[in-house]
């Protein structure tokens, strides 16, 4: 069988180490589950919660959202994902690939306004501007650990970030990258946007 994407698995600890080695640090990401950027938990997914726990902008200051939590919708509650963000930390999210026979494109990370996958128009995603999109992420199983200061890739639509430096996977390979999100200093408005990401590549059978 070709490689495929098993699950998203996210790493909810703040032990710094991978799916391999310690499974029991990370949990799937399943249907019914949201990540939500904020500066400390929310609620409940309310608008009224979330809009309680937004980050506050200073115009002419860069923001990056403090947090990030995964709704597990099975447990019905958030979890921190305190390794998230533009800290020094190589193991967060983990694509998890199985199956033998590679990939027949570079997987990558992308980010849309919905799950057609057709625009990248939202504000939060550069507004159909890739470079002013507030999502930053970056590559971290071939890269390693990043610096503490990382800027990574700017992602919206069809301007995402391969995860295998440029090449197609030959065997099933665990991926990984960091993510955050930060607002610019000429942002002078608050929104409530719910981007979706996907991950894309071809396999053959």
């Amino acid at each position: 069988m070709a490689t495929r994407l098993d699950k998203l698995y996210i790493n909810i600890t703040s032990n710094d180490d991978s799916y391999e080695n310690h499974p029991e640090y990370y949990i799937p990401f399943d249907t019914g589950d949201k990540l939500v950027f904020s500066v400390s938990q929310p609620a409940s997914l309310s608008d009224v919660d979330l809009d309680a726990v937004q980050t506050i902008i200073t115009p002419g200051y860069a923001e990056e959202i403090e947090n990030l939590y995964l709704w597990d919708d099975s447990a019905g509650i958030f979890r921190l994902i305190p390794l998230a963000g533009s800290g020094s930390y190589q193991y967060v999210f983990c694509l998890h690939m199985t199956g033998t026979g590679g990939t027949l494109s570079e997987p990558v990370v992308q980010v849309w306004d919905t799950g057609a996958h057709a625009s990248a128009n939202l504000v939060c995603l550069g507004a159909g501007d890739y470079r002013k999109s507030y999502i930053h992420v970056i590559e971290t199983r071939l890269g390693g650990r990043p610096s503490d200061t990382w800027h990574g890739t700017l992602i919206a639509g069809t301007k995402g970030l391969g995860l295998n430096g440029g090449n197609i996977l030959d065997e099933a390979t665990d991926l990984y990258f960091n993510m955050y999100v930060k607002i610019p200093s000429d942002v002078v408005g608050q929104e409530a946007e719910a981007p979706v990401f996907c991950f894309r590549y071809l396999y053959g059978d």
